[in-house]
């Protein structure tokens, strides 16, 4: 009974301990004021989140029993960076040592003396690599090569080197909120074959390396897993931890070639050529035959099946040349003579040149060069498509003189349209010249200036110089005077 009375006595005052009331009679109403009470315990702690990627250290190799997939090591003798890329294998994805600078040069002994002047600073050694941190992939321009920089946004690790940044690697350990994603990988094998046992899709875990499969083609090697074709993408290796659903390309280089032999059929031997498989062929090479035109190759010797371009090889081949004969151009060149029309005649034809027309000229004859040194024959054959050229000469023309027993006169020769302003004058005895004259009746005098344009002979009048008769002798002389 005692013990029952201290359970109450406890409740109740555990209850003054939470709760006062104040009863209002007048109003016949009851107000409560409430009163907050001590806190509770501390609840049990939830479950442990999954654990990020761990940093170990060590002087040595990681052995497999140390670490989880994921996790980074750093080895404290050759500052070689280690990921566990399986539960039993580490890779090693960079190195965080520098080169060592070279050493300072010893500086000058100081002077004799109790305590000697400070000797002058050594030159400082070269720098080792550095650290950079920023925001975003680094550019060309930051940074030399052996330098490392750290991408703090993904948390990737970039090292310079040949003057570009690649990735080595990730110090971020896998986010709680990727913890139980699934990602989708394809395998593009790209006219290749994947190898047996190997899927070209599957589900992998968010930031896991692929144990990636190496695909055959016949002809080609393989070069790798490569997220696209363009400059900008890049290769994907077994370090590559995955980060999104991706597809993957397979890159070929071509190891085959294939050789085309060539029968000209009477044209100039081709020798062989040989073109990669697969390799796009937009025109071949082709041959020449005396007075023949190339009518394309065929791939059979009646000449039936023709080759069309682009061609492609997947094998040896032979190719057969097709002639048809030739057709060539004869173009005369008159230097300002008559136009004559071009002539087209098959290989072989004999040709009758003709003889153009030019004022005041005369024709001497078609050359084959511009320079008129190399006279064609009046008739050719055409081997080839040419152009022939006129030469010209000035046309001349002879005046010739008829003195009428005045003085001889040796004929003259002038340039067509030469202008004459005064002909030789001859001399007779006992007779004074009274002009030349273009007909030997004396009616039509030469008149100056005048043109030569053609051949033509002029005439010489004269007037008898009678002086007096003093004698028989005189009148004797005079009129035997003819």
């Amino acid at each position: 009974m005692k013990k029952k009375n201290y359970l109450l006595l406890a409740s109740f005052l555990f209850c003054v301990s939470l709760t006062s009331c104040v009863f209002d009679n007048a109003n016949d109403q009851t107000s409560v004021k409430v009163v907050n009470g001590v806190d509770g315990k501390d609840g049990k702690n939830g479950i442990d989140g999954t654990d990020g990627a761990t940093w170990l250290t060590g002087d040595k190799v990681p052995t497999s029993s140390v670490g989880r997939i994921n996790d980074f090591y750093l080895n404290t003798s050759t500052w070689d960076v280690y990921k566990k890329a399986t539960s039993s294998s580490w890779t090693i994805v960079g190195n965080i040592k520098g080169k060592d600078g070279l050493n300072g040069t010893n500086g000058a002994n100081g002077t004799a003396g109790e305590n000697g002047k400070d000797g002058k600073n050594g030159i400082d050694g070269i720098d080792g690599a550095t650290w950079i941190v920023g925001i975003g992939t680094p550019t060309i321009a930051i940074g030399v090569n052996g330098d490392l920089y750290l991408e703090t946004k993904t948390f990737n690790i970039y090292l310079k080197k040949e003057n570009a940044w690649e990735i080595l690697g990730n110090i971020k350990g896998e986010d709680s909120i990727h913890a139980n994603e699934v990602l989708n990988v394809k395998f593009d094998v790209n006219g290749g074959t994947m190898p047996e046992g190997y899927s070209s899709s599957i589900s992998v875990n968010y930031g896991s390396v692929l144990d990636l499969p190496i695909p055959t083609r016949k002809d080609y090697t393989f070069g790798g897993w490569w997220t696209g074709f363009t400059s900008n993408d890049g290769q994907y290796t077994t370090v590559t931890p995955v980060m999104n659903n991706i597809t993957l390309y397979a890159k070929w280089n071509i190891n085959k070639s294939y050789t085309i032999h060539f029968e000209c059929n009477g044209g100039n031997p081709i020798s062989d050529m040989k073109y990669y498989a697969d390799e796009r062929i937009e025109c071949l090479i082709e041959p020449s035959k005396y007075d023949y035109s190339f009518s394309g190759c065929y791939y059979d010797k009646s000449l039936t099946k023709t080759v069309a371009y682009p061609l492609t090889l997947t094998n040896d081949i032979t190719l057969y040349a097709s002639w048809s004969v030739a057709t060539y151009k004869l173009t005369y060149q008159t230097n300002g003579g008559n136009e004559i029309d071009d002539v087209y005649a098959t290989a072989g034809t004999e040709i009758e040149l003709p003889i153009p027309n030019k004022n005041n000229y005369v024709f001497d004859g078609w050359y084959k060069d511009s320079s008129l040194k190399i006279k064609a024959n009046e008739k050719i054959e055409l081997h080839n498509s040419q152009t022939l050229y006129a030469k010209w000469i000035d046309e001349t023309f002879e005046v010739s003189f008829a003195s009428d027993h005045g003085s001889f006169i040796e004929k003259q020769q002038f340039i067509s349209g030469t202008v004459i302003n005064e002909l030789p004058i001859p001399v007779r005895d006992d007779y004074i010249f009274n002009g030349w004259y273009n007909d030997s009746s004396y009616k039509d005098k030469v008149q100056y200036p005048f043109k030569i344009t053609a051949d033509m002979t002029v005439y010489a009048k004269w007037t008898a110089n009678f002086i007096g008769i003093s004698s028989l002798y005189d009148l004797n002389r005079i009129s035997n005077m003819n």
